[in-house]
């Protein structure tokens, strides 16, 4: 999946777009190009609102990763997750 096609997918649902672990380290294999790109995740059981992402609220993601081009990332993890495997889903 292209990152276009990432942002189509994920546009279309206010709940995001659900990966697990394995399917976000294929897909993060996989880009090749991103522009002012957001990902964030959460508990499988804590779906994601979309609108409080827009506006940067991050309140109960476990992670975010925001790249400004394709080569600057800033990854964030929240203090909660260190040792924790979960599901991920992705807003933008």
């Amino acid at each position: 999946m292209t990152m276009e096609e990432f942002e189509h997918v994920v546009h279309a649902s206010p709940e995001g777009y659900g990966l697990n672990r394995d399917n976000l380290l294929v897909f993060a294999s996989g880009i090749e190009q991103t522009w002012n790109g957001l990902i964030v995740g959460c508990q499988p059981d804590a779906p994601i609102v979309a609108e409080p992402v827009r506006a940067e609220n991050f309140a109960g993601c476990r992670y975010v990763v925001q790249a400004s081009d394709s080569t600057e990332w800033s990854i964030g993890v929240s203090s909660e997750t260190a040792d924790v495997q979960a599901g991920t889903t992705a807003a933008h």
